[in-house]
């Protein structure tokens, strides 16, 4: 009998834009474990970008999305987590691998062996965010993160910072494996084009993007015709209109251009073209962009 696996994961909605590193992990290693003999794996992933509650199959790959309201109040997170138990019960596998702490503890709660798979350290993100509802989130997080670690018999660490930060707060036995990536990465050509940067990830402010616009219009002084292109999906409007603002005011236009949420073809043609990547984030895990910049062959800052 093969073991049927539950990846109770942020998974992408479109299969070919993928919003951040988290979902291209989650999708990458459904595609890893899907190649392998006595393994059935499914797919459950709560998404905003659902309609409504559906099955679909992906190239042979069971996927299940709940669907989350794109506008809320309040955090979904407790919706979310009874919901994803209420589900991981009917499916009945035999282990449940979580890529957020929302779906490892929906696996514990379940009563199913959960293996979580780590991409945030919460209590440092926490400390970032002084708006009342992002403290109120990652109040939230924080104690579903240590319901979570105080469950847990196996974690998978996706970089050795992640056991530095979770040691004391666990008697889980870590496992550090690293993030995997699309084998294209590592066959991109080298089309280097002079002073053109690259910002691949999600906008908002832990990714410090107004930051990443203050050191481009330093450098700019020095160098006029430097091209930064940002490259990724927005999640918080408000940000976002901060940073077009600041690069309107600092005559930046010419220089920086917001690209959005990009597919993977249009990433491996911006890497190919680009000097390095910029990541200023202020708070990383295991950055997957950083994998793909260095297996592309390219500098990272």
């Amino acid at each position: 009998m093969p073991m049927n696996i539950v990846l109770a994961e942020q998974y992408p909605f479109e299969t070919d834009k993928f919003p951040g590193g988290v979902h291209t992990a989650g999708y990458f290693l459904a595609r890893g474990l899907q190649g392998r003999d006595g393994i059935d794996v499914r797919v459950l992933s709560v998404s905003a970008d659902a309609p409504h509650d559906l099955d679909r199959v992906d190239d042979g790959l069971p996927v299940r999305f709940l669907a989350e309201p794109r506008r809320r109040l309040f955090p979904n997170m407790g919706r979310n987590i009874r919901r994803l138990t209420v589900e991981l019960r009917k499916m009945k596998p035999d282990i449940v691998n979580g890529n957020m702490v929302i779906y490892a503890a929906a696996g514990l709660r379940a009563g199913i062996p959960t293996v979580y798979t780590v991409h945030a350290v919460v209590h440092r993100e926490a400390q970032i965010y002084k708006r009342p509802l992002d403290k109120l989130r990652y109040f939230l997080y924080m104690k579903y993160d240590r319901e979570v670690m105080a469950g847990l018999r196996h974690i998978i660490a996706t970089s050795p910072y992640v056991v530095e930060e979770y040691r004391e707060r666990t008697e889980a036995q870590f496992h550090v494996i690293d993030n995997c990536i699309d084998d294209r990465f590592f066959a991109v050509p080298n089309n280097e084009e002079p002073d053109r940067l690259l910002y691949g990830g999600v906008i908002y402010d832990r990714k410090n993007v107004l930051g990443l616009l203050e050191i481009t219009r330093r450098l700019v002084e020095a160098r006029p015709n430097l091209k930064l292109r940002i490259a990724g999906k927005v999640l918080d409007e408000a940000y976002n209109r901060r940073c077009i603002a600041f690069a309107k005011e600092h005559g930046l236009e010419r220089n920086v251009d917001f690209m959005g949420q990009t597919t993977i073809e249009t990433m491996l043609d911006e890497l190919s073209r680009a000097q390095m990547l910029l990541l200023p984030s202020k708070q990383e895990t295991a950055p997957l962009i950083i994998s793909e910049a260095l297996a592309a062959g390219k500098p990272v800052v």
